[in-house]
């Protein structure tokens, strides 16, 4: 019951000290960036920019996958262990691969055909999702596949619309979280491989640490992350003194003491009911 009691209070006293964690977090980062920056490589400070267009919302998801993919290729990377990152590609892929031109005259046809072919019904609540914005994708795969049940898509004429319908398929089964984390990894592996000297590995390893204390701090950490985590801790800690300056360290003793105690407890808590 202690147990308990205790680390709900240690849970409240995180949770208001949040706004203030995040303070420093962010200070943490701004130094870590310029200081690090004169340990990176030629491609990896490329691959950072690439990176931080991304986060900031200047590239799309799929540039973003493909300049990674480009810089793979310099590399001896396997590629097929990062299965959500090839299936992705394959979308863009197949998005280019139909004319967006004679795709809308193929989708005008299709309309009047299915006219033709479906109940009043039926095709009026197909077209009231066209008016909506937020049922466009849901609208064309209808349409689509009711041509195709219909046979219509067979037609030669609608190769567009066929291609069009492919993309749609695989769009629709791409695993977010997959792809979330096969990026999360495969950006890792990309700087590990370009990595030149002991000093830009060890910057990685503080850069990698550092993302993680983000959810150390905050309380979003696993039981497992957080051993992981713990036993990273003190090298980061030798190696932002050596790098970067153990001052800025200093303000964050307090939230380190607070979560340490929070998280071993956590840990003796689960080995009681074991």
């Amino acid at each position: 019951k202690s147990l308990y009691s205790d680390n709900f209070n240690r849970l409240n006293n995180i949770y208001n000290k949040e706004n203030e964690i995040r303070y420093y977090l962010s200070m943490l980062e701004t130094v870590f960036n310029t200081r690090a920056e004169q340990y990176y490589s030629k491609e990896n400070k490329s691959i950072n920019k690439i990176v931080q267009a991304y986060k900031d919302g200047k590239i799309k998801t799929d540039k973003y996958i493909e300049s990674l993919l480009k810089k793979a290729q310099k590399t001896d990377i396997d590629l097929s262990k990062y299965k959500s990152i090839i299936n992705f590609a394959q979308i863009i892929s197949k998005q280019r691969s139909f004319d967006q031109k004679e795709l809308n005259n193929e989708i005008k046809e299709l309309l009047k055909e299915l006219k033709e072919n479906l109940s009043f019904a039926e095709y009026k609540a197909l077209m009231e999702k066209s008016t909506k914005k937020e049922f466009e994708v849901e609208f064309y795969f209808d349409l689509l596949k009711r041509a195709k049940e219909l046979d219509i898509l067979s037609d030669k004429k609608y190769k567009n619309s066929n291609l069009f319908l492919e993309y749609l398929i695989m769009n629709q089964n791409i695993n977010t979280i997959s792809l979330a984390n096969d990026e999360k990894i495969f950006v890792q592996e990309l700087n590990n491989k370009f990595t030149t000297t002991q000093a830009e590995k060890d910057i990685f390893f503080i850069k990698n640490h550092l993302e993680s204390l983000s959810h150390y701090l905050t309380n979003k950490m696993t039981a497992k992350e957080y051993e992981q985590f713990s036993e990273n801790t003190k090298s980061f800690k030798l190696l932002w003194e050596k790098y970067i300056d153990i001052d800025n360290l200093t303000n964050l003793t307090e939230y380190f003491n607070l979560v340490d105690d929070f998280y071993n407890n956590n840990l003796e808590r689960n080995r009681v009911f074991l």
